[in-house]
């Protein structure tokens, strides 16, 4: 089955409570859907589950929308008894997912040469392993009906950077597993995409200096950082466009040209 409309599909946002994470998380609310959560700390998803019931609540009083669901799943993903565990409990919740979005990301940076094997493993496990660790997860409901996942990646996946090299190498390996995957579940109505955002304005962004913002915005072509509502704006559209798979759209703002 073709996803189009959004209203009460279900949706499993990974990484639920990054920056991008809840600007998606918020975006599936107000478009109705019925929104499972998942992270690693409960009290951080229970306060961003309190946030977006009462987003729905407002939503639906003003637009007379069907009123939202939105479940706590706590997990690690990169654990995968964790995640089996926790898409069991959205289907017995809320229902099968339709669509997954892969937003946990962690950035711990350095030089290769200065960097520990618990960081590169780090990097490595969070930024790759845990999206195939959670498509998988979600597949066996998906090939009965459809769906989509998308993938959120980074610029760096593209381009590389300094101080990143396992970063850069988890997020373009981002690249091959969509695509490879993409051919795999196609053939059962199940779209997997890629999206590179550039450098977006979240808290994840927050600690790098002003002279090296400058710089970015000086070699991005549109000449400002992205925020989070450019990065939602692609997730719409990725999500109902039922005719685009295997692709990486970049979100830089011209930082790749």
């Amino acid at each position: 089955m073709a996803l189009s409309g959004l209203a009460q599909r279900v949706v499993v946002v990974a990484g639920a409570t990054g920056g991008i994470g809840r600007a998606i998380s918020e975006l599936y609310v107000r478009e109705g859907c019925k929104v499972a959560l998942l992270g690693r700390t409960e009290k951080t998803l229970v306060e961003l589950q309190s946030h977006l019931l009462e987003l729905a609540n407002k939503e639906h009083a003003e637009n007379d929308k069907q009123l939202s669901a939105v479940y706590v799943a706590t997990c690690d993903v990169t654990d995968s008894p964790s995640v089996k565990k926790a898409v069991t409990d959205i289907i017995a919740n809320i229902g099968a997912p339709d669509i997954l979005v892969n937003a946990a990301g962690v950035a711990e940076d350095g030089l290769l040469l200065r960097s520990s094997d618990k960081s590169i493993q780090n990097n490595i496990n969070t930024n790759l392993i845990g999206p195939m660790v959670t498509s998988r997860a979600v597949l066996p409901p998906m090939l009965r009906k459809g769906g989509c996942i998308i993938n959120i990646g980074s610029v760096v996946g593209t381009h590389g950077n300094v101080g990143q090299c396992a970063y850069s190498a988890a997020k373009a390996g981002l690249v091959g597993f969509t695509k490879s995957l993409s051919k795999e579940v196609g053939s059962r109505g199940i779209r997997v995409n890629l999206i590179n955002p550039g450098y977006i304005e979240t808290p994840m962004t927050a600690h790098i200096p002003q002279e090296k913002i400058d710089k970015i915005i000086q070699n991005t072509t549109l000449g400002r950082l992205g925020t989070t509502d450019d990065i939602v704006q692609a997730v719409r559209f990725v999500s109902t466009c039922t005719f685009i798979t295997g692709q990486v759209l970049h979100v830089d703002g011209g930082l790749v040209l």
